[in-house]
């Protein structure tokens, strides 16, 4: 945790009572987004350390559920981990600035024991690792650190990120006219970039964001501002950046070098800079990564559009692919529709670029909502076809999220028209009351009788009448109510809508698999292996001695394992290899005799589908494809179904199982 973090624990453990996301937003000066990632970090540590948890309740807030005895043990590993989070700040910091460092320079600076020391330089490694850093720790010469420009930047970027507090501490306060940034955050930009005013930077890119009609969201905007600063530093002080080599892809667009370009003008303009063609690609390249939060207008947003236009077309065939798998038309879901373009918009620039975008939320996400896991891997095989690139878990949980509030809303929208024969004023007080009262219910039309036709064709769940309208076959139920709408008509309605969600989830979960795409031949039951690399690889070489996949398969499998963890919860995990060593689309499945921890940080797995799909194939096979990822969602909200298979032994029966779904 950081230090807001500890901050915000002490304030919620000395309050004792809930409060609200806004009320603590306000209270630190940060966005309600920034406290709900800060709650989930708080939750994992408090976890992590076994002392007391945070209580989350729905339109009432959060509170800490902390005794004294684990406040105290908090307390002392606090202290703890301040101390070796700042020595670790230190050290990145130094390296990053001299590129070396001796043990007499630290031993100067902190007095610290060997077991502390090989603790902290372990988390040290990690962090330079993830960062494509190479670090070495030499007998008699100290610590040091070689790297290329590019990933310097982006190390900068995280270390930025990660510790602005400390940064802040190093520097007197400084505030910002043109970003939304706390004085202290925006010191700590300061202190990280050697006191550049980067409020100058945060101008020219307001400015850009008002010319395009944009509004990026609070941590693009900050990023944004902090790469263009340190693009100028490090151009004035003659060091030239190399970027990496990345495929043209054809969803790219031209938005980001329209946006790069105005944003170069006007620091020309602004503070007389000007940029090689390298760093021109670099600043393109920050854009790129930047997420879009929302447009002024519709006029804008239909312009970006336009520049993107083969990114609009992805983005519908894969909300198409979505409302397939979930039996949901989530097409006429405007803000997911929205949502997943400037996502997508996004993601695929860092998935060019090699970038992971950690999500804090992952363990949450597959412990809550493993349906949404797997329908998001659903698109990695369109993705990785069409696109060449190959998706991470971290983004996975992106769109599991996204998927999950559109199917959210779909389940909860339920819509009604009335029919009233009272007259306008009558009918208006009738809809008023009714939506006072049913916030949920979205009231589309009000008709008299004399509408009969138009009511057949009202696109609603069903008919609230203050006339009978027996006789008439409508296709949709009816509810006859009263004209004064007392309390029974009250609880007819909402019963109505209890049981429309629930008709509606049935409607979901009533997914047939495709169980042609299991064979007896790829079902193993009772593996007693416990190395993850031995099961892939066996069950690798069998699909392709059977001719499903091509040897270059199994590199593929394990590869993407390496990058990335494929479990999605409930103990299940879903690898898969590239499509282009698919020859033909086939599921293997492995229950373990005892549960393997998967990934390092990820889920204990017992039941594994390994899936070799093309979505290329055949329209036939595609549709079967789309049925398995039906059935997996339902798979993941069935307990008794994954109970069955991990104690079913026979590859019939198992088959018969599939065959259920």
């Amino acid at each position: 945790m950081n230090k807001r973090q500890y901050d915000l624990l002490r304030t919620l453990y000395d309050n004792r009572s809930f409060m609200t996301l806004s009320e603590i937003a306000e209270e630190f000066n940060v966005s309600t987004k920034t406290v709900r990632n800060d709650i989930s970090a708080i939750k994992d540590y408090l976890a992590e350390h076994g002392a007391g948890s945070l209580e989350t309740t729905p339109h009432v807030g959060v509170r800490a559920v902390i005794t004294e005895e684990e406040w105290t043990k908090l307390l002392d590993n606090a202290d703890d981990d301040r101390e070796d989070r700042e020595i670790m700040f230190f050290i990145i910091r130094t390296l990053m600035k001299k590129s070396s460092l001796t043990a007499q320079r630290l031993s100067e600076q902190y007095y610290i024991g060997r077991a502390q020391l090989n603790k902290i330089l372990e988390k040290i490694t990690e962090w330079f690792s993830e960062n494509h850093i190479l670090f070495e720790i030499r007998r008699g010469k100290g610590l040091s650190i070689s790297y290329s420009e590019f990933n310097y930047r982006m190390a900068m970027l995280k270390l930025f990120s990660e510790f602005w507090d400390m940064y802040a501490e190093t520097i007197n306060l400084r505030n910002s006219m043109y970003t939304s940034m706390p004085d202290r955050e925006y010191a700590g930009m300061c202190a990280a970039l050697n006191g550049f005013e980067a409020d100058n930077v945060a101008k020219s890119l307001l400015e850009t964001e008002e010319k395009f009609g944009i509004k990026l969201n609070y941590t693009s905007n900050r990023n944004l501002i902090f790469l263009i600063s340190l693009s100028i530093l490090r151009c004035n002080s003659g060091i030239q950046i190399q970027m990496p080599n990345v495929s043209v892809c054809y969803a790219d667009g031209i938005s980001d070098e329209c946006i790069s370009d105005d944003i170069l003008k006007r620091l020309a303009d602004n503070l007389s800079v000007r940029f090689s063609e390298e760093e021109k690609a670099f600043i393109k390249f920050a854009v790129s990564i930047s997420e879009i939060q929302c447009f002024v207008n519709d006029e804008y947003r239909h312009q970006f559009e336009q520049m993107n236009s083969e990114l609009c077309r992805l983005t519908v065939r894969i909300i198409n692919i979505i409302s397939e798998i979930t039996e949901l038309n989530l097409r006429d879901d405007n803000h997911f529709v929205r949502e997943m373009f400037l996502l997508l918009k996004s993601m695929i620039s860092r998935l060019k670029y090699g970038l992971i975008l950690k999500n804090s939320l992952m363990s949450q996400i597959k412990q809550k909502y493993p349906n949404t896991m797997a329908i998001a891997w659903s698109l990695e095989n369109m993705l990785e076809k069409e696109l060449k690139l190959q998706i991470n878990e971290h983004d996975v949980g992106l769109l599991a999220l996204y998927i999950g509030g559109a199917i959210e809303r779909k389940l909860s929208g339920i819509k009604a028209c009335i029919v009233c024969d009272y007259g306008i004023g009558a009918s208006q007080i009738l809809k008023e009351k009714i939506m006072r009262q049913l916030p949920e219910l979205t009231i589309t039309a009000i008709f008299t009788i004399r509408d009969i036709n138009r009511v057949k064709n009202d696109d609603c769940d069903f008919i609230i009448s203050t006339v009978s309208l027996d006789g008439y076959r409508l296709n949709k139920e009816v509810l006859t109510i009263k004209y004064l709408f007392d309390n029974s008509d009250l609880r007819m309605i909402e019963n109505h809508l209890l049981k429309i969600k629930k008709q509606k989830k049935v409607k979901v979960n009533s997914i047939q698999p495709a169980s042609t795409l299991f064979k007896r031949d790829l079902i193993i039951t009772e593996c007693k292996s416990s190395d993850k690399t031995e099961i892939l690889k066996d069950i690798c070489r069998k699909l392709e001695c059977l001719g499903y996949v091509t040897e270059d398969f199994e590199k593929s499998v394990l590869d993407r394992e390496k990058c990335t963890s494929t479990d999605i919860g409930k103990g299940i995990a879903i690898p898969h290899g590239h499509s282009d060593y698919v020859n033909h689309s086939a599921v293997a499945f492995i229950s373990l005799d005892k549960p393997i921890k998967w990934a390092e940080n990820g889920e204990y797995i017992d039941l594994i589908f390994l899936l070799a799909f093309d979505m290329g194939e055949s329209g036939d096979i595609k549709d079967k494809i789309v049925k398995f990822y039906k059935s997996i969602v339902v798979f993941t909200e069935n307990d008794s179904v994954c109970e069955k298979l991990r104690k079913t032994k026979d590859n019939k029966e198992i088959l018969k199982i599939f065959e259920q779904w």
